[in-house]
């Protein structure tokens, strides 16, 4: 049996992906990692739905398991100073882009926290500035990537970027990993 759990383990750990962020400065990791957190580990409900896919980002991101625990003590006890920090080191779209599709990853199975998860993506997608059609955008394709329907995908991708919006490929694919574009040429 202990081998069992043994090779399971192994096979979770290779299929977790590396996270486009993962090479950054590792204080602005740890910075986002709070930001997500926020949504995985604010509320109890929360923590027993998302702690192990947050423990997961936590590796994906690499970032050392204890910043798990560091974590609920800031959101209990610094909450207003790192949150400032979270929006000051998202500066640019593409940053804020990569943390939404985090967001909907970690509360993708949410049941009784999903409330709270949908409070913390408004508040996070108000505080960036997002218009109606970026909100759009990361709900359907994120409904796209449950569902597995590369193809709905790419035409929710293709009308992003018909809006005059750009999102990362590599963001894209980290979130839904058999995500991809089959382009045709004349």
């Amino acid at each position: 049996m202990e081998l069992f759990e043994y090779l399971r383990e192994k096979k979770r750990k290779a299929d977790l992906m590396i996270h486009p962020f993962a090479h950054t400065e590792e204080s602005f990791r740890r910075i986002y990692a709070f930001g997500i957190g926020v949504l995985s580990l604010g509320h109890m409900n929360s923590i027993e739905e998302t702690g192990e896919k947050f423990r997961d980002f936590l590796q994906c991101i690499r970032l050392d398991a204890s910043v798990y625990d560091e974590i609920i003590i800031e959101i209990n006890h610094d909450f207003d100073y790192k949150i400032n920090d979270v929006l000051r080191v998202l500066d640019n779209k593409q940053k804020q882009y990569g943390f939404c599709l985090d967001l909907y990853l970690i509360s993708s199975d949410t049941h009784w926290a999903s409330d709270y998860a949908s409070q913390i993506i408004r508040y996070y997608m108000q505080a960036f500035h997002f218009s109606l059609k970026e909100q759009v955008f990361f709900q359907e394709f994120m409904r796209c990537a449950a569902s597995h329907d590369s193809s709905s995908a790419a035409t929710v991708y293709r009308n992003f970027l018909a809006q005059g919006h750009l999102i990362s490929y590599q963001l894209l694919t980290y979130a839904y990993p058999e995500f991809y574009l089959k382009e045709d040429y004349d």
